[in-house]
């Protein structure tokens, strides 16, 4: 991705690292990374976890009791 886009491979890593938003803000910081894209893409990650874990989850179960009726 960082090559597509041009970003900094460490700025994409952090945006997706599972942590708290303000620790990655903060650590994107210290590092002299750009903030915003950090804290856009910890807010992105959390709202799909957020709306896509019950969907997910609802698949995989069908899936599995499929599996096993047969």
């Amino acid at each position: 991705m960082s090559w597509v886009s041009g970003l900094d491979a460490r700025t994409l890593v952090l945006g997706m690292v599972p942590g708290g938003i303000a620790e990655m803000s903060l650590t994107a910081e210290a590092l002299g990374l750009v903030v915003p894209l950090v804290t856009a893409m910890q807010v992105l990650r959390l709202l799909l976890v957020l709306f896509l874990a019950r969907p997910v989850f609802r698949f995989c179960s069908e899936r599995l009791k499929v599996g096993e009726a047969r």
